[in-house]
């Protein structure tokens, strides 16, 4: 996934001279441990935090987007980056998950309830605008209904697209969501 989220980035920017940033979370691609939901949770906050501080990038200037469980990440970076001046500017949320239990693979499977991926309660502490893309086919969460309780409970704060015939990681090569991302961080930019 670490490749196919470079290629949004690269595809994304395309001739905009826009520095940008994807990070593995813990046990994903080249990041070790294991990707429990606790230490994921307090991951995020703290990477963008660090990454504002490595590069020396002030973060009003840095949008967040995060794609699929990322976008639970993606919205717990923005409620740890809320209570600090300035804020990011905007969220965007891709085919974001509401509400997912991922148990890990192994044979203890039976045994490990897994990780609940619940977004819901987060989203009243998200301040800044939110752009939430879903495509109807979306295979791995079943369809738009996670995209869609995530921008109702989001309210005015959100602004809703919903790609007919679009699945899940076709989403991030999908022309029309790149455009509407593009023009959501364009329109919210300083």
């Amino acid at each position: 996934m670490l490749k196919v989220g470079q290629a949004l980035l690269a595809r994304l920017a395309a001739a905009r001279d826009w520095g940008l940033a994807i990070y593995a979370y813990r046990g994903y691609d080249s990041s070790e441990g294991a990707s429990r939901l606790s230490q994921l949770a307090a991951d995020a906050p703290e990477i963008l935090e660090q990454l504002c501080e490595s590069e020396r990038i002030d973060r009003g200037r840095v949008h967040i987007v995060g794609f699929s469980i990322g976008g639970y990440l993606a919205v717990r970076a923005m409620v740890g980056a809320a209570r600090l001046q300035p804020r990011p500017p905007s969220l965007t949320l891709l085919a974001s998950v509401n509400d997912i239990t991922m148990v890990p693979r192994s044979f203890y499977d039976r045994l490990d309830p897994g990780d609940d991926f619940i977004t819901h309660p987060f989203l009243a502490d998200v301040p800044a605008p939110v752009l939430v893309v879903q495509g109807t086919k979306d295979e791995a969460l079943m369809g738009p209904e996670q995209g869609r309780a995530i921008a109702a409970a989001l309210g005015a704060r959100a602004t809703y697209l919903e790609l007919p015939g679009v699945g899940h990681v076709e989403l991030m090569s999908n022309e029309p969501t790149l455009t509407a991302v593009r023009e959501f961080i364009e329109a919210h930019s300083k």
